[in-house]
């Protein structure tokens, strides 16, 4: 809709163009973007936002340093007793735990924990009571008491008793030395020899505690032996009687016998080893001889493997003889001794067969000798076992008894207390002057943290870059911050205090709308505007109508904004010299002439045309063709119009009115407005400006810029130059 009517307006619009005003001057208005002259580390950027609020972080370190002081001199001076009791080692023996590192450390943990136990607390909590060491716990809150009212006698006993036993644990502290058998038993306390006397007494009730709960032990342990020993007496008698009725129907058999019998047996088996050997031997010769016999062979082969020297004596004759008969007798001998040698081999035979027998029955009896002696000494042996370990068993039962009686009589803790504890003990806090020092690095390091995280958070435009980086338009100035803006105070500034920074800041801002200011002149119709009406849009307007009051310009501060503003008031309260009838509505109506609309200024050199009330539909003038006449009159009547237009959040006059102008300042409050506001503002009224008939290039302003706090950003723009020249 506001584009169609946009479109029928055409005509209108085309003959307000004035022609007086061109736009050489503005030229430079139009520029390239600025960038960052170098990129910001995150190193830098802390540094530089912790020395930007370095006041307020060494407010809060001393903050911090008074706050550790009074907490270190409100504490309660503690003085800390220890008592030193060192532990004997485990003792050492087949029946108890070996000296090892591990069996130490064991024993040592267990004292530790029995000393830190909620029964030691009490039965030192008892002791101190006795002894008049006890201190009533401090009364609680009425509150509390009021809800403890009703609780019986029982009840509040039990309740002082624990808080009595959970302020004796809070004050205790048990450790162990380094690696030493000694603990350390420490007790804290306001007065020096009520902590040595609660440490001293803990050490003491602990050792007694001790000892009698070993007594108990050593009591119920004898006690057990004793129902053993008689027992144990009747076993070792019954392995006696055994033994001894073992031996003697079983026979005195001894290790020497045994011994006999296995010799025998070896020697045996070493004989029949041989003989079975020969036996072999004997047997291949027979059957050697037989094959030789059979085959012919010659009759030395056959001496040769009988052994008979005779055979071979007749086997030389028979080669020897010549005659038949001769040889027939020499045949008739070598058969002869062939079968002697031959029946001697077999007899041989017969007679290693018969030993080879005779030494298994042999070997038979040795064996079953030698398995009933076995017999015997392995009875006899098991009863002499039993015997012994049951005499060792009750000797060991005699032992234990005569050490638990003497235990008895002369009890021990396992512990002694080497170095009792004493009242010249020394406070255990530092004095609260060495808190001063970390209570201020810890809260400098807060407020240097706070000043980065709300660094990081804060989207407010501070800098001319950071300003055209999030509007992407060029931002052409900043005005200084002044403290209680009046109509008196800007008035003065802008007019008479022309060195100072606010006159400079503003003049420039006007004077960069228009380089060539001798040869062109500056834009005639100017709109300020913001995103929010409380941007100090209203100051900038007025400061810039000052200046061009201030170069000779004849100018009217058209003041379309709608929203009462107290600085508008007293302007028109300190300058007018008269009260306008009517307001800028009815003028580019045409309702009335400019001289009823208009209040003259004559001290500061302003016309001044009041805004028409809230009201008043500004919409549909700014739309019709009424507004063409009614500008180009103006126009032709003053050098300079400033128009204070309306904020971008009031609706979309700002955008309309910003293709009458011919240039538009988009009012940015320093360290205020949001980014993304201000964004979403600028871009609404560049959206705007496709439907304008002509290019209205559009700048940023920083207003209200606290010049000291900028310079500390080091954001090198041109707050240096006007701090320097107020300088």
């Amino acid at each position: 809709m506001e584009a169609s009517l946009a479109s029928r307006m055409q005509p209108s619009r085309a003959r307000i163009q004035p022609p007086v005003v061109t736009l050489e001057g503005i030229a430079s208005f139009e520029r390239p973007l600025r960038e960052r002259a170098e990129p910001v580390s995150p190193v830098q950027h802390v540094i530089t936002t912790v020395w930007r609020g370095r006041w307020w972080v060494l407010g809060l370190a001393l903050l911090g340093g008074a706050l550790a002081f009074l907490a270190g001199s409100a504490r309660t001076v503690g003085y800390q007793a220890v008592t030193q009791i060192i532990v004997d080692l485990p003792a050492a023996g087949p029946a108890a735990t070996s000296q090892t590192p591990d069996a130490v450390d064991s024993a040592l943990d267990n004292h530790l924990v029995s000393l830190q136990s909620w029964d030691l607390l009490r039965t030192v909590l008892d002791a101190a009571r006795e002894a008049g060491l006890n201190r009533p716990p401090k009364e609680g809150s009425f509150l509390s008491r009021l809800l403890h009212r009703a609780d019986s006698d029982a009840d509040r006993a039990q309740g002082t008793d624990k808080k009595e036993l959970k302020a004796l644990g809070d004050h205790m502290r048990v450790g162990r030395e380094l690696r030493s058998r000694i603990i350390s038993i420490g007790f804290t306390d306001s007065d020096p020899q009520r902590a040595a006397a609660i440490a001293n007494l803990f050490a003491k009730t602990y050792e007694a505690d001790l000892i009698s709960r070993n007594v108990a032990a050593d009591q119920a342990a004898l006690a057990k032996v004793v129902t053993e020993v008689p027992a144990a007496q009747e076993s070792l008698t019954r392995a006696t009687n055994a033994l001894e009725a073992y031996r003697l129907t079983k026979g005195a058999t001894d290790r020497g016998g045994s011994d006999e019998t296995a010799r025998e047996s070896a020697q045996l088996s070493r004989q029949l080893a041989i003989i079975s050997a020969r036996l072999l031997t004997t047997q291949a010769q027979l059957k050697r001889a037989g094959d030789l016999r059979a085959a012919n062979l010659p009759i030395a082969e056959i001496a040769e493997l009988v052994g008979s020297p005779i055979l071979a004596n007749l086997a030389d004759q028979l080669a020897a003889a010549t005659s038949d008969p001769a040889r027939a007798a020499i045949q008739q001998k070598i058969d002869h001794e062939i079968e002697v040698r031959l029946t001697q081999l077999k007899a041989e035979e017969r007679m290693y067969r018969a030993q080879i027998n005779l030494l298994d029955e042999r070997a038979k009896l040795l064996s079953a000798a030698a398995s009933d002696a076995a017999d015997r000494v392995s009875g006899l042996q098991a009863l002499e076992m039993q015997a012994t370990a049951l005499s060792q068993r009750y000797s060991d039962l005699l032992k234990l008894k005569e050490d638990l009686q003497g235990r008895i009589a002369s009890p021990s803790a396992g512990i002694e207390i080497s170095s009792p504890a004493t009242a010249d003990a020394t406070p255990n806090h530092l004095s609260p002057i060495f808190l001063i020092p970390p209570g201020m690095v810890a809260f400098g390091i807060f407020g240097a943290a706070l000043l980065v995280i709300r660094r990081n958070l804060d989207q407010t435009l501070r800098g001319e870059v950071e300003a055209e980086e999030a509007l992407k338009i060029p931002c052409i100035g900043l005005v200084p911050r002044m403290f209680w803006p009046r109509a008196v105070r800007i008035s003065n500034a802008v007019l008479h205090a022309t060195g100072s920074a606010y006159s400079r800041a503003v003049a420039s801002t006007l004077m960069s709308l228009a380089p060539a200011w001798g040869r062109g002149r500056p834009p005639q119709l100017l709109l300020v505007t913001s995103s929010l009406a409380s941007d100090g849009k209203c100051e900038l307007a007025w400061s810039l109508a000052l200046a061009a009051s201030r170069m000779g310009c004849s100018v009217l501060l058209l003041n379309l904004s709608q929203k009462p503003d107290p600085l508008t008031v007293d302007f028109r309260k300190e300058f007018s010299t008269s009260e306008a009838p009517c307001d800028a509505s009815a003028f580019l109506r045409g309702d009335c002439g400019l001289e009823n609309a208009s209040e003259e200024m004559r001290d500061i050199g302003i016309t001044f045309m009041p805004a028409p009330p809230a009201t008043v539909d500004l919409l549909p003038i700014i739309y019709g063709d009424a507004l063409g006449p009614g500008i180009d009159q103006l126009r032709k009547t003053y050098d300079i119009i400033v128009i204070n237009g309306p904020a971008c959040q009031d609706g979309p006059e700002a955008g309309l009115l910003a293709g009458e102008a011919d240039a538009v300042l988009f009012a940015v409050q320093w360290g205020r407005t949001h980014r993304d506001v201000a964004s979403n503002a600028v871009q609404f009224m560049l959206q705007r400006s496709m439907n304008w008939e002509r290019r209205v290039p559009i700048g940023s302003v920083l207003t209200q810029v606290n010049l000291r706090k900028h310079l500390a950003y080091r954001f090198g723009d041109s707050a240096t130059l006007l701090r320097a020249g107020s300088q």
